[in-house]
């Protein structure tokens, strides 16, 4: 019966190192220099990510207003309604300057003629909001939306007068 062959292969003789000269020997470069390159080029990447995410966040947060120069219609959850310039935008609030609102008041008119009664009247106001000087913080989950005031409004005309 014939013998079926053998799949394992025979080692071959190491090779033996070659023997170096003194000067030969300190002139090599070792694999340890190339390792230690690559090393510096991945913390510096490391780095580079880190501060450009960095810069990114910080930036977000200097987000510019959205309007600095026109009045915008700012409209709150419980119908509050204010005319106002937008000074200022955070992750959490809306600072709003310059800040207008309409009010509603009773004016009693005289009466022209004897035995007549006087007459109430209501009208609507443009007051601007007085208190501590500076922004009014409104929390942007109060904020139901905001536009822009149509610089031909009659609001801006309003304003313009009160001022």
């Amino acid at each position: 019966m014939p013998r079926a062959k053998s799949t394992t292969k025979k080692s071959e003789p190491k090779e033996v190192p070659e023997i170096m000269e003194f000067e030969d020997f300190v002139a090599r470069k070792s694999n340890s220099t190339k390792k230690r390159s690559y090393t510096w080029a991945y913390v510096v990447l490391i780095i580079l990510i880190l501060g450009l995410s960095a810069f990114l966040v910080f930036d977000k947060q200097k987000k510019k207003p959205v309007a600095e120069v026109s009045y915008k219609i700012v409209y709150l959850e419980n119908n509050i309604v204010y005319y106002a310039k937008i000074a200022k935008e955070d992750q959490f609030n809306i600072y709003l300057s310059d800040v207008y609102f309409i009010d509603t008041e009773t004016v009693e008119i005289p009466a022209t003629e004897e035995g007549e009664e006087p007459k109430t009247e209501s009208r609507e106001v443009l007051r601007k909001r007085d208190g501590a000087a500076g922004w009014l913080a409104v929390n942007r989950q109060k904020v139901f939306g905001f536009e822009d005031l149509p610089l031909d409004s009659k609001v801006i005309e309003m304003i313009k007068s009160y001022k």
